[in-house]
């Protein structure tokens, strides 16, 4: 269907939501012939007939509400699409829903979509923070931020924003009071912060300089479920603990905590932006993916 055919299905689906030819024609600032020639040159590409018609009422057909079900959304993103064309804007509004980790989201996209905000004010942007794997589909959200490998989906899209890794620090003062292991035996012997992610103790994973896995079960008397806080934990002398690279970073550089076991690393964890796989990616969408990207670019390169 052409663009200029948008009109001939938007006056049919005024119509049988009005359930009137003569309201609808008001609606759409329309005479009545007008709307009437328009849905009759639909029915005729559609090789159907989408209405009845009697003096006092109009009613979808089976075929009629099929089409009607199917273009109700289309139609408006379609118009919305072709009005800004048109104008040669960039100019979004509607709704947009967002799901992210929490840690990483308050930090990196938060701001990011401030910007957005200001530059579309009125676009309604709605951020969940979880790090659960929402169902984009079931739970409605358009645009999720992923760590970690993604399982197969053919519903989804993912774009690589960058990676991560995972490594070990602790503060000097630490260090200094309780020695730096060299050898991975050594921390047993050492303070270890653990992280519990729906109550379960999370195995620190490395690779060998032969590139061979190796799964650590921490053991210590200190557990949390928020990385931040372990973070906070670890900058009090608290102890070992195993943090991504984007978190820590800031400290390395500022010599606040030191990297360890530096000749064996995490591995890369791929971070990604996914959507619902959709013939038409409305504007909104697309705009919020490539500023997000755009804006990552920067921070997770060196991470």
């Amino acid at each position: 269907m052409r663009l200029t055919d948008l009109k001939s299905l938007n006056a049919f689906m005024t119509v049988a939501e009005l359930g009137s030819f003569v309201q609808a024609a008001e609606k759409l600032h329309l005479t009545r012939s007008a709307v009437s020639k328009m849905v009759a040159k639909l029915e005729q590409q559609m090789g159907a007939v989408l209405l009845t018609r009697n003096t006092r009422h109009v009613a979808l057909t089976c075929e009629g509400a099929v089409l009607y079900e199917y273009s109700q959304r289309a139609v408006q993103e379609l118009m919305t699409a072709e009005n800004l064309l048109d104008s040669n804007s960039q100019y979004i509004r509607g709704s947009l829903r967002l799901s992210m980790p929490m840690l990483f989201g308050q930090k990196f996209i938060v701001p990011i979509l401030k910007t957005l905000s200001e530059q579309h004010p009125e676009l309604n942007i709605e951020l969940s923070f979880n790090d659960r794997r929402v169902d984009l589909i079931e739970e409605n959200f358009d645009i999720a931020i992923r760590i970690g490998h993604l399982d197969d989906s053919s519903q989804l899209i993912a774009k690589k924003l960058g990676q991560h890794a995972m490594w070990l620090c602790a503060t000097p003062q630490y260090l200094e009071q309780h020695g730096a292991p060299s050898l991975f035996r050594d921390l047993d012997r050492q303070q270890l912060i653990r992280y519990a992610k729906a109550g379960q103790i999370q195995d620190w994973q490395f690779k060998d300089p032969h590139l061979e896995t190796i799964r650590y079960r921490p053991n210590g008397s200190v557990q949390m479920d928020d990385m931040q806080a372990i973070l906070d934990y670890t900058l009090m002398d608290g102890g070992i603990s195993w943090l991504p690279s984007w978190l820590i970073q800031p400290y390395l550089q500022s010599g606040r905590l030191k990297r360890l076991l530096t000749d064996h690393s995490s591995g890369d964890y791929p971070i990604q932006i996914v959507w619902k796989h959709s013939h038409f990616l409305p504007l909104r969408i697309r705009i919020t993916i490539d500023l997000i990207a755009q804006s990552l670019q920067h921070h997770l390169t060196d991470a």
